[in-house]
């Protein structure tokens, strides 16, 4: 059985670079490609506080950029699916079951424990909460019909 756990990281991790598709590390080659010299220096100073605050600060303007833009969303989407459509058919061609599991996210919890409220990673990631709930329902909807290789199976618990 070949499983694959997805969910929220994948999301914010995608959204981060502003571009469907280019997740941070495949950015970090891209800019060294679109500027060497740019990224030498980045490249000798990313230790420096300053220059992790800068980073960061990228990272969120570029979040927000891909929030409002729905046409980068639903790229995101259809490629993060296309990913998973390969897995399923790898998983095929090795003979064995896919089992897809969405992560659950604690947002979308119905009945969160007091724990889980007060839990700080709740609590500092808190701006993007109405767009992961909205972004995770989506694609939950989209994985129930999408069409994949043979035998995969899909779990998303009703959380």
């Amino acid at each position: 059985m070949s499983i694959s756990l997805d969910g929220v990281n994948d999301v914010v991790t995608a959204s981060k670079t502003g571009r469907p598709g280019l997740p941070i590390p495949s950015r970090i080659l891209f800019d060294a490609a679109e500027s060497p010299i740019r990224f030498a220096l980045s490249s000798i100073g990313k230790h420096s506080q300053l220059i992790t605050l800068l980073l960061k600060w990228r990272e969120r303007e570029a979040e927000k950029v891909f929030w409002s833009r729905p046409d980068l969303i639903d790229a995101t989407r259809r490629q993060y699916l296309q990913g998973l459509r390969s897995l399923s058919i790898i998983a095929r061609g090795t003979g064995s079951t896919h089992l897809l599991v969405l992560q659950p996210f604690l947002h979308l919890r119905k009945d969160p424990t007091e724990e889980e409220r007060n839990l700080p990673l709740a609590k500092r990631y808190d701006y993007r909460k109405q767009f992961l709930s909205d972004y995770i329902r989506g694609l939950s909807k989209r994985l129930e019909t999408f069409r994949f290789a043979d035998d995969v199976l899909f779990l998303d618990e009703e959380i």
